[in-house]
């Protein structure tokens, strides 16, 4: 029987990956291919909930290996795509003038269309 996701649970799989991004010696990308890639787009009132709480290591992790655009394409929300800014600006301030901004959030509109 498969586990119900939970926000806990993303919190546990995202500083997982981290700590395989920091270990030479593994694969993260294989791992989070399998494991992390589906639990962030599995259910949208949780991810929604995750990212809402998530910590500013999290938050540049997930931005700078491309998991927003999976997220906000998958669900096609408005409200994923608010917090993911709000969590921008807690994080990095108002100033779009950042490589992070160009490369992690500027395009994300467009996955909603």
């Amino acid at each position: 029987m498969k586990e119900t996701i939970t926000v806990q649970m993303l919190k546990d799989l995202v500083q997982q990956y981290i700590a395989l991004i920091n270990d030479e010696m593994e694969d993260s990308t294989e791992w989070a291919y399998v494991a992390l890639d589906p639990a962030l787009v599995e259910n949208e009132e949780v991810t929604t909930n995750y990212l809402k709480q998530i910590s500013e290591d999290e938050f540049k992790v997930l931005g700078e290996d491309r998991y927003f655009e999976d997220i906000v394409s998958k669900f096609k929300s408005s409200e994923i795509l608010s917090v993911i800014r709000l969590q921008y600006k807690n994080f990095f301030g108002e100033s779009t003038d950042t490589d992070f901004y160009r490369n992690s959030i500027e395009g994300l509109d467009n996955c909603i269309k």
